[in-house]
């Protein structure tokens, strides 16, 4: 789901497993997005991919694209391992972000 767009040349996309994400999801999304958003580049321009606390970003040509991985909220009730599962904390920032996107498109025209 798209969240949001902040700013020109930046945007969030939030992505949702039906698992609790891993350090190790977050390396596979990286690397398949990668490679995806790589073959679509017309221009040589060097891209880069960066982990950040709840998931990644991809920056090519001035742009930037804000990957946050997190669950379905029924599975944030399960027990997380610290070293190997994405926090809490960055789980639950990342579905509301979901919800005010959602609430967003429902009332920002009425």
């Amino acid at each position: 789901a798209v969240v949001s767009t902040q700013s020109t040349g930046t945007a969030d996309v939030v992505i949702i497993l039906k698992h609790l994400p891993t350090k190790e999801d977050t390396s596979k999304v990286m690397k398949i997005l990668g490679t995806k958003m790589n073959q679509q580049q017309t221009d040589k321009a060097a891209a880069t991919t960066a982990v950040t606390d709840s998931g990644f970003t991809y920056t090519h040509a001035g742009n930037t694209l804000r990957i946050s991985l997190t669950t379905l909220p029924s599975n944030t009730t399960e027990t997380i391992d610290h070293e190997k599962h994405i926090k809490l904390e960055h789980l639950k920032n990342s579905l509301a972000a979901i919800r005010h996107a959602r609430w967003f498109e429902e009332n920002a025209f009425q």
